[in-house]
């Protein structure tokens, strides 16, 4: 806007500004689209800066396109940077150091890197099947939908190490040794995840050096579901003492084959963990067992005394639970029969429900 007069009284220059930027607004059809200078079909692009490369499906050609803004969009100079040759399709694109690294399908098909200063064009890697591009540190991450897996590419030797998908085609969640995919395509990398698109299964994974921290977190999500504790104001289903001793297997379980891997991984020769290691501690896999077997032995006792004819609810198991139903009769008697537990019910009922009035009537007031 800096070749227009400044010459006016403040109307005429509000007019003036408003009939520039309504000459402007017309070659914008839509504002959140970016301006070319040229028809242009990208089918591959990344940016850096001010400006972005892109590879046109209609010219076969790499282009560079110079951004700039005029006060209602963004508009794009686009500069043919080169063709290339036998290049049916690019569907990734990359710009590391001085060089365009793509993912090409047609004669040239695989990883084709375009030199910057030099103009030059090499087929780094010929291999059907490589869709999208991105940069993980120093390491490059491509889809293989021939092997059903994303690999990193070594630019030392020129050769794919796979880091996700076990080759079988499909759906699933996993380790890099257990996971699957259909036709891993789209590739974004972010810190130090990978996200990848699978169309065929309509999807978007995350490869992620925290899938472990997240299958941890998840077992001690299944301790929590085992005793029906929620996030306060959701409803839970009621939890009965058979579905929390499976529960508390499962975390058992993973803990300690968790903790079997780590040693076998580390080479560790001992017999307990206590943290240094990267791994659960002794005591930790101790309380899980421990937990495990009374919930065991509490389920046996209340099947006897009962005969099967009332359902526990495994929240009334918790600390909190317990201690201000109980603490009456645990002031009294720290290790107690049965007779004299049932002598006490009574006052304990009564001495718990005063306690639960009490509450009651302080929230009553308070509000």
């Amino acid at each position: 806007m800096r070749h227009l007069s400044t010459i006016g009284t403040m109307p005429i220059l509000r007019a003036r500004l408003d009939n520039h930027l309504n000459q402007i607004v017309k070659k914008h059809p839509k504002i959140n689209h970016i301006l070319l200078s040229r028809n242009i079909v990208p089918t591959a692009i990344c940016g850096e800066s001010d400006f972005l490369f892109c590879f046109d499906d209609i010219t076969k050609c790499l282009f560079q396109i110079n951004l700039s803004f005029d006060g209602i969009g963004v508009n794009g100079n686009a500069i043919l940077l080169h063709q290339m040759d036998d290049v049916q399709c690019v569907n990734g694109i990359i710009k590391s150091n001085t060089k365009l690294i793509c993912t090409t399908k047609g004669v040239e098909c695989g990883i084709v890197a375009f030199d910057l200063e030099s103009g030059a064009q090499q087929t780094i890697i010929a291999k059907q099947g490589l869709n999208g591009l991105g940069l993980l540190g120093e390491s490059i991450v491509v889809g293989d939908e021939v092997n059903h897996s994303v690999s990193v590419f070594n630019t030392e030797n020129n050769t794919l190490k796979p880091i996700a998908g076990n080759g079988t085609k499909g759906y699933k969640d996993g380790t890099n040794t257990s996971s699957r995919f259909s036709q891993p395509f789209g590739i974004c990398t972010e810190g130090n995840s990978v996200f990848v698109t699978d169309p065929a299964c309509g999807r978007i994974a995350v490869v992620s050096d925290l899938f472990g921290t997240r299958m941890f977190l998840k077992v001690w999500f299944l301790l929590y579901r085992a005793f029906g504790i929620h996030e306060k104001g959701n409803k839970y289903p009621k939890i009965d003492l058979k579905s929390t001793v499976e529960r508390v297997y499962d975390a058992k379980s993973f803990v300690q084959e968790h903790v079997q891997n780590v040693k076998n991984v580390q080479q560790l020769h001992v017999n307990v963990t206590n943290g240094p290691q990267g791994t659960v501690s002794n005591k930790t896999c101790r309380s899980i067992q421990i937990l495990h077997f009374g919930i065991i032995e509490l389920t046996r006792n209340v099947q006897v005394l009962s005969s099967g004819q009332y359902r526990t609810e495994a929240s009334t198991l918790l600390t909190s639970i317990v201690e201000n139903l109980h603490a009456v009769s645990h002031l009294r008697h720290q290790t107690f029969s049965m007779l004299e537990y049932a002598r006490d019910f009574s006052t304990i009922i009564r001495e718990s429900l005063k306690r639960i009035k009490e509450n009651w009537e302080k929230l009553e007031n308070n509000a």
